[in-house]
């Protein structure tokens, strides 16, 4: 089983969608919903995606980021962790890969906070896959 948390999202729609059609066992999970408890693995796509929000609402941002991954992390059991982060994180995004330093004093607040929730499930989980993306387009941007 595959629980999806943010599946109604515009990502996380797609990514349901797209595990449905391949015969994938998934749940899209809310955030206020801890019933279900063990999966194989947990995605998340959840986190806050308005870059503007964290510019001037740090609350915002700590509350939708770092404690939903936290909370995740301790209610849900899961072989594998599955987030879905952001390019953001890098102070180059135009000559950066996965093995560029990372310097978060160079870090808008949003690319920072992506960054704390992608320590917290390396520290904390033994099992995880950190997808960063950039610039998602697509017929349901709202």
């Amino acid at each position: 089983m595959i629980f999806l948390q943010g599946g109604d999202g515009f990502l996380g729609s797609y990514i349901y969608k797209l595990l449905k059609k391949n015969k994938f066992k998934v749940k899209k999970i809310y955030k206020n919903e801890f019933n279900y408890k063990n999966c194989e693995v947990f995605i998340n796509c959840s986190t806050n995606s308005r870059k503007y929000l964290s510019k001037t609402k740090n609350f915002y941002e700590f509350n939708n980021s770092i404690k939903n991954i936290k909370k995740t992390i301790v209610k849900f059991n899961f072989k594998k962790y599955i987030l879905i982060s952001t390019c953001e994180v890098y102070s180059d995004k135009k000559n950066s890969s996965e093995k560029s330093n990372i310097n978060f004093n160079n870090l808008s607040n949003y690319g920072f906070y992506k960054y704390l929730c992608e320590l917290l499930i390396i520290k904390e989980t033994q099992k995880w896959l950190i997808l960063r993306c950039n610039g998602i387009i697509g017929e349901n941007m709202k």
